[in-house]
């Protein structure tokens, strides 16, 4: 829920999808637009939480 209120926060930045809530998986869709922004965010929150880029499966 931490990582959706932060995107939240950043109007129309990207839209959290639960995946699996019991392995905490999520799909985060966001515009071209803001990929590197979206990027800036990532970046500063892998210093407070483990985040971890999966492929699709």
């Amino acid at each position: 829920m931490y990582l959706n209120f932060i995107l939240e926060s950043y109007e129309d930045i990207g839209f959290v999808t639960t995946i699996d809530r019991f392995k905490a998986i999520v799909k985060i869709t966001i515009s071209p637009y803001f990929e590197k922004d979206f990027n800036n965010i990532i970046d500063d929150l892998k210093k407070e939480i483990d985040i971890e880029e999966i492929e699709n499966a």
